[in-house]
């Protein structure tokens, strides 16, 4: 399993398919790791 932070990192660097590189905001990436959580 990875850490929080290479999925951050995967996901902010457009690694992660379908989703486009984006730079989130503070409010979403609060989102994105309660969510992560959930997986």
């Amino acid at each position: 399993r990875k850490s929080k932070i290479s999925l951050i990192h995967q996901v902010t660097d457009g690694k992660t398919p379908p989703m486009p590189k984006f730079q989130p905001s503070p409010q979403e990436m609060a989102d994105l790791l309660s969510y992560l959580e959930e997986l």
